[in-house]
C-alpha cells in the first residue's frame, strides 16, 4: 500500500525526507518554488507522527495533509530559498543537508550541511544562519 503524507492542495511541496528521533517520525518537506536563484521562495517545513505512515502534524497541530508544516528555515540574509533537504543520522549526531542560493554570490546554488538539533519538546531545529 501507499500512504498520503502531506498536501498543499496544488501549491508547491516536494523534497521529502523522514528521520526517526526518540520513537517519533519527522517528515521534512520543501514548500514553494525552487531553482530561480535569488527569486527562489523555497523554505523547509516539518511535521511529526507517532508512526512512519502518519498522520504528520505541525507544531500547532495542523495536519500536513491539510497544508500544515512548521517552518524550519526560510530565506535569511544571503541564504535564499533553502530546501531540497535530507535528514541523516551520523556518529556525530543528526545532520541536515540542503541547498540554498547565495545572495552574496549572484544567486549561485550551494550545498549546506548543518547540525540538526532538537528542542526539549522534541522538535528539530537548525542554528540560525549568520
Amino acid at each position: 500500500p501507499t500512504f498520503d503524507l502531506a498536501s498543499r492542495q496544488g501549491a508547491g511541496i516536494e523534497a521529502t525526507s523522514i528521520i526517526e528521533h526518540e520513537g517519533r517520525f519527522y517528515l521534512f518537506v520543501s514548500f514553494d518554488q525552487c531553482c530561480k536563484g535569488v527569486d527562489s521562495t523555497y523554505n523547509m517545513r516539518v511535521g511529526r507522527a507517532d508512526a512512519v505512515t502518519g498522520p504528520y502534524l505541525d507544531r500547532d497541530g495542523t495536519p500536513m495533509l491539510a497544508g500544515g508544516g512548521t517552518l524550519l528555515q526560510g530565506s535569511t540574509g544571503r541564504f535564499i530559498g533553502p530546501g531540497g533537504q535530507e535528514a541523516i543520522h551520523t556518529a556525530g549526531g543528526d545532520m541536515l543537508a540542503y541547498h540554498y542560493y547565495d545572495g552574496d554570490d549572484l544567486g549561485v546554488s550551494k550545498l549546506q550541511l548543518s547540525p540538526l538539533g532538537w528542542t526539549p519538546d522534541g522538535w528539530p531545529e537548525l542554528d540560525p544562519l549568520p
